[in-house]
């Protein structure tokens, strides 16, 4: 995935296969006809409250599967893995996904051909070992579908290894394309932590440099008991179901080890002391911290919660609390 050319960025992914083994849900890729799938989106909307998916078109996959599968020659069952960049990276919101599917190039191919609404529209190019659908970028509402929102045909590039990316613009998907970028997951320390998570069972990761300034909250931190956290660098956070139930780990790192130790102080301290500014409850009655370690610069957070209880589906990430306000 291309590096953000701007400041913020935010990016998710999610492993369905791992998700649904520790979820006990049927695995993505063995639906065999309708039934399956149903089955499949009813298991997934169980357990997946407290998970939210990396999917761009989250709600179009599991309220449309037969429309999405029309169109594109895949549906959610057979999604492997997914990764969505937030629309901070400069992308248009929502506007792009890629996909791990179980589903041949052909398949795809051949759903591109036979749609019978949009098919006449598709232009197909081969860039190296891509193939590029492109249906326009321009809205067209009398076309407007349950998965084309405003009639936009937007564009599906065909990776190798089952890797699907799905645009709704041509310069959205020109960045995807663009092999001389420089790649984020590609630096060498950000692919080691996502390593270590996902080695130790992670079955979502999110990676993000976006800090809530405490000046956001007009000054209501200290009234909560919460000490601003200086600046860090970048966070990777991972999610895991073990035994016990929920485990979130997230990596905090710094520019320096000294601005690692005074964080992973306040960040003890926020949580003892501090209270949730949306539902004023206090941190220790929401989730367990099970421990904040300090590795030079970095600080790993592990948070526990019982199974299906995160607070909130829309929170992408617990860094979104009030405990890791910062400073500014």
């Amino acid at each position: 995935m291309a590096a953000p050319d701007q400041d913020i960025f935010l990016i998710d992914f999610f492993d369905h296969e791992r998700f649904a083994q520790r979820a006990g849900i049927q695995a993505p890729g063995t639906c065999e006809g309708e039934a399956d799938v149903s089955a499949y989106i009813d298991g997934l909307l169980e357990v997946t409250s407290a998970y939210p998916l990396s999917i761009t078109d989250a709600q179009t996959h599991i309220n449309y599967p037969d429309e999405v599968r029309t169109s594109f020659g895949f549906d959610i069952c057979d999604v492997r893995a997914s990764a969505t960049p937030s629309s901070m990276l400069g992308f248009g919101p929502s506007n792009v996904a890629f996909y791990l599917t179980s589903v041949e190039k052909d398949a795809i191919a051949a759903a591109v051909a036979t749609d019978a609404e949009w098919s006449s529209q598709a232009t197909a190019t081969t860039i190296g070992s891509a193939e590029l659908y492109d249906w326009g970028d321009r809205p067209a509402a009398a076309r407007s579908s349950l998965a084309r929102p405003l009639g936009i045909g937007g564009q599906l590039a065909v990776l190798d290894a089952g890797i699907v990316t799905r645009t709704r613009s041509s310069t959205d998907m020109d960045r995807v394309l663009d092999r001389d970028v420089d790649r984020l997951i590609d630096v060498p320390h950000v692919r080691a932590e996502m390593t270590k998570l996902t080695n130790a069972g992670a079955f979502a990761l999110n990676l993000s440099n976006w800090m809530i300034p405490a000046s956001a909250v007009d000054g209501r931190f200290s009234q909560a008991g919460i000490e601003p956290l200086v600046l860090w660098d970048l966070l990777v956070e991972g999610r895991r179901i073990d035994e016990d139930g929920n485990v979130t780990q997230m990596v905090f790192l710094h520019g320096s080890a000294e601005d690692a130790r005074l964080n992973a102080a306040r960040m003890q301290r926020n949580y003892e002391n501090g209270t949730d500014l949306l539902t004023e409850q206090p941190f220790t009655e929401q989730f367990v911290l099970a421990g904040i370690d300090v590795d030079g610069t970095r600080v790993v957070v592990t948070i526990r919660s019982e199974l299906g209880t995160v607070t909130d589906p829309a929170e992408r990430s617990y860094a979104s609390k009030a405990m890791f306000l910062t400073e500014g």
